[in-house]
């Protein structure tokens, strides 16, 4: 299941798509921007919850955006280029 950025609520990250270790590296990459939790994990995905550190920012759901299209770029290129 793909992650949905229309609410500020919490994120399935499907590991099939998302692997665990590009999910970290995005958080490190965000954290000066958003507050990352982990809900709950499980070899078959992660349950995420993203916070902007800014509070009530109104670049938040585009904040979220980005965290998930850098994950995925991340997710592919790990996909493509397999070391």
């Amino acid at each position: 299941m793909a992650p949905s950025v229309l609410t500020d609520g919490p994120i399935l990250f499907d590991a099939s798509i998302y692997s665990e270790v590009c999910l970290r590296k995005g958080i490190e990459a965000y954290k000066e921007f958003l507050q990352i939790d982990f809900l709950s994990s499980n070899p078959a995905a992660q349950l995420v919850r993203l916070t902007p550190l800014s509070g009530s920012d109104p670049n938040a759901l585009n904040l979220r955006r980005q965290f998930l299209n850098y994950v995925l770029d991340l997710s592919v290129q790990q996909t493509m280029n397999p070391q």
